[in-house]
């Protein structure tokens, strides 16, 4: 760390400069009388003084604890509410709030406290997880920037039972009170077997789609429902949300999955024709329970390949082998909840997902969907 310069020094460069002598020529000055400081030292000291009106060294201004808290929570709600603000800007807001000034490396170092993160580019997002502690490593500046939510598709494949609640009937969204603690504070949901991840904003390790609408830009915690769902040429079948963080088992694929939603549907839909059930090839799928269940309730059973030549009647969601009617929709939901919906909470985003479900999955959308697949036909849909 470099040393203050004395206040004698600080009076003699005072006075070389206003004897109208730049800074460089004020370093040669004192250079030749044993004082050797650099030109920008001599600068920043000599605007200091005239800031202060004084070559007496300014003590620094200390706060209570009381008052540093106040001003990292007021830091924090300017973020979160206005993505747009410069540092500066930062700075006068809480002088206006508070009444108090705040330097440049004080709101800098109060937004590392609070986990935000300014990027090469000045821009300003915040990292993954709670607040970070001094000293804690941040994560490497993304390559790419999301608006304050994103969607990003993965596969998840099991479900623990016990963590499913007892009562199931009537139930078309199934929330796990077991680890309500756990979701309260995310902002993530999934469709199927397959997650759909809505973070507070963040980046993709991947191929990526970039969408850029803020300046700021804030991490949260990762947290998921599943959903399954299914449409055919009668319509959409019921849509089944459930925890994303837990592992889904054969005995629950059956006794929930299928028989509250996939029997039903067929029952009401499908009560004189033909109905086969297209799924993945998955572990779950392929369970001796599996396959017993759908003997002992006659369930016709197809699994979705590239090149295979059936055409079934319905498809339900399957692993992405290939491209199937399913995907559009997914990629439909993920669209509108990033773009139109942007929800900030878990219910929120629980709520676009049933709203989407409910108003836009229509007869006529399923078959215009499935039509587009020539795998498919409505010559198949047909009385047995």
């Amino acid at each position: 760390m470099v040393p203050p310069i004395p206040v004698d020094h600080r009076q003699e460069i005072v006075r070389l400069r206003d004897e109208g002598h730049s800074f460089r020529d004020i370093r040669e000055i004192l250079l030749k009388k044993g004082l050797k400081y650099s030109v920008i030292g001599i600068g920043n000291c000599y605007q200091k003084i005239v800031k202060n009106g004084s070559v007496e060294a300014q003590p620094k201004q200390k706060y209570s604890k009381e008052m540093l808290d106040s001003i990292k929570r007021e830091l924090q709600n300017i973020l979160e509410s206005n993505s747009d603000l410069t540092g500066q800007q930062q700075i006068a807001e809480l002088k206006k709030r508070l009444g108090v000034t705040v330097s440049m490396d004080a709101v800098g170092r109060y937004r590392r406290l609070l986990g935000w993160k300014v990027m090469p580019n000045g821009q300003v997002k915040e990292k993954t997880g709670n607040a970070s502690t001094p000293g804690s490593r941040h994560h490497p500046v993304p390559k790419s920037l999301f608006t304050k939510c994103y969607v990003n598709v993965t596969h998840c494949h099991n479900l623990r039972n016990d963590l499913l609640p007892s009562d199931l009937n009537n139930l078309e969204i199934i929330n796990v009170e077991s680890i309500s603690k756990a979701i309260s504070d995310g902002y993530t949901s999934l469709l199927d077997t397959e997650v759909l991840k809505l973070e507070t904003a963040g980046h993709l390790y991947g191929p990526s789609h970039v969408f850029t609408s803020s300046s700021f830009i804030k991490y949260g915690p990762e947290f998921k429902y599943q959903v399954w769902a299914g449409i055919s040429f009668q319509g959409a079948s019921s849509i089944c949300i459930w925890d994303g963080n837990s592992r889904i088992r054969a005995n629950f694929y059956c006794s929930t999955i299928l028989e509250k939603f996939f029997l039903p549907f067929r029952a009401e839909r499908y009560p004189f024709k033909r109905c086969i059930l297209i799924q993945n090839n998955g572990p779950i799928c392929r369970a001796n329970e599996t396959k017993e269940f759908m003997q002992a309730n006659e369930l016709e059973c197809d699994i979705w390949m590239a090149d295979q030549a059936t055409i079934p009647v319905l498809t339900f969601f399957s692993i992405i082998l290939s491209r199937n009617p399913m995907d559009t929709i997914w990629e439909e939901i993920n669209l509108q909840i990033r773009e139109e919906v942007k929800p900030n909470t878990l219910d929120e985003l629980r709520e676009a997902i049933c709203t989407f479900w409910a108003t836009k999955m229509t007869d006529s959308k399923c078959r215009s969907v499935l039509l587009k697949c020539p795998l498919f036909s409505p010559a198949n849909d047909q009385p047995l």
